[in-house]
């Protein structure tokens, strides 16, 4: 049967809906920080209609909120290139913890 009763436990199922989870989680952050980016671009130009700002630093702060932004899509559009491979992670922090184990006795 494989399940919990018979002592057969199957990880690579959960793990995979883990990382589907975990990489949608990332996604919708990675939207929320477009949104609040886009939006301090909209408060630049209203502290500039205010004169509330220089418009030189407006057009500075603006252009480094377009690089943000950026930033930003080209991790929501191509993931793989901005995620670490879950295997490979778990076998560096055991390399970590084998060299670091025999100064914890």
């Amino acid at each position: 049967m494989g399940g919990w009763g018979d002592g057969e436990i199957e990880f690579s199922g959960d793990m995979r809906n883990m990382e589907a989870n975990k990489r949608l989680e990332i996604y919708e952050d990675l939207e929320i920080f477009q949104s609040e980016a886009a939006e301090t671009q909209v408060w630049l130009k209203f502290a500039v209609k205010c004169q509330y700002l220089e418009i030189e630093l407006a057009r500075e702060l603006y252009g480094t909120y377009n690089r943000i932004l950026g930033g930003l899509v080209k991790m929501r559009t191509s993931p793989d290139n901005w995620t670490i491979d879950p295997n490979l992670l778990v076998r560096e922090m055991d390399d970590c913890y084998y060299q670091v184990l025999p100064f914890d006795n």
